[in-house]
């Protein structure tokens, strides 16, 4: 049987990449008997890593890897085998294959029926392509871009589909944008007591902009290495986040009073810093957990658009601070 091609839409399956031509062998059999049988068969063979240990029924009971196999001075496959090997069912996303090869430290993974009856095994091949197809959609999706087939190779893409690709969502970003300013507007009376509040809008936005990208990639790379419990990782990230800005907000505040002796513009950064961290944590975590869990496009949670709703809501918390603290002190 031949090598199965990855032919179907990103992300695959084991069975979509499955090699079935390996070494198979029993616990019964001669070390001398299989290198002798394995030289007469390498050619056969798509993937000659490890052995994989069958009893008559077929199921899998151990492995060897073939630098055991080559120096070892043992008579039996039973005496070196690797019992209770790591493996995976038909069905398990390629996903959860490369996490179970990182944390296993294996090459490759062996896939099993629900009765334990060995399938074949998803070589190290498969599982680096996976992960560098997960990389650049990934890439793409913090662009905005949605992850098509052919979106990574621009240079052969026609320049019309590569604006339609990239545009929708820039356009929906520079919309939200005129919303922001129009927000502006609605606090013109505020921006005009006192000038330096403006210099600082720049940095409040820049401030929840950057927690809120750390925060979505470090949940994305949670997901990726196992089950999440939201609410407590939501919780946890809270508490981050409180200290992140607690730190950040108070060094600005500090920053701010040394530079303009004023301690209502310094209490007024200091505080919308503090505030936008908090908030853009969680956003960023709650906007990547509702994606995934509708199964939606992911180019929603990132990119133009996310750093749109995060402009919007950062203003609003900047400026709102700023009149507490200029209108009703």
């Amino acid at each position: 049987m031949k090598h199965k091609e990855e032919t179907q839409s990103f992300p695959a399956r084991a069975e979509d990449v499955l090699s079935t031509n390996v070494p198979t062998i029993t616990q019964s059999a001669k070390i001398r008997d299989v290198l002798r049988s394995f030289r007469t068969k390498k050619d056969a063979f798509e993937h000659m890593t490890y052995a994989y240990v069958l009893d008559k029924k077929s199921r899998l009971v151990g492995t060897v890897s073939m630098r055991d196999l080559l120096t070892t001075d043992k008579k039996t496959v039973k005496s070196i085998m690797k019992k209770k090997p790591v493996s995976q069912y038909l069905g398990t996303s390629m996903n959860m294959i490369a996490r179970t090869a990182i944390r296993h430290k294996i090459k490759a993974v062996p896939i099993v029926n629900k009765r334990n009856i060995f399938q074949g095994v998803v070589s190290s091949n498969a599982i680096l392509t996976y992960m560098e197809q997960a990389h650049v959609s990934e890439t793409l999706r913090r662009s905005g871009i949605e992850a098509k087939e052919g979106v990574s190779n621009m240079q052969d893409m026609s320049y019309v589909r590569a604006a339609k690709i990239r545009s929708p969502w820039l356009l929906l970003g520079l919309l939200g944008e005129f919303g922001a300013a129009s927000i502006l507007g609605v606090f013109e009376s505020q921006l005009s007591a006192s000038i330096e509040i403006a210099f600082f809008i720049p940095l409040v936005l820049y401030m929840g902009a950057a927690l809120g990208i750390q925060a979505e990639t470090l949940y994305i790379r949670s997901l990726a290495l196992g089950k999440i419990q939201v609410g407590r990782y939501l919780s946890r990230e809270f508490i981050n986040d409180a200290m992140i800005g607690l730190l950040c907000g108070g060094m600005a505040f500090l920053l701010v009073f040394l530079w303009l002796q004023n301690i209502l513009v310094a209490g007024a950064v200091g505080s919308a810093i503090f505030l936008n961290m908090l908030v853009s944590g969680q956003l960023a975590v709650f906007i990547s957990w509702q994606l995934s869990k509708r199964h939606q496009d992911p180019a929603l949670g990132a990119g133009p658009f996310a750093n749109v709703i995060q402009d919007i809501i950062s203003i609003l918390i900047y400026l709102g601070v700023v009149s507490i603290f200029f209108f009703v002190a």
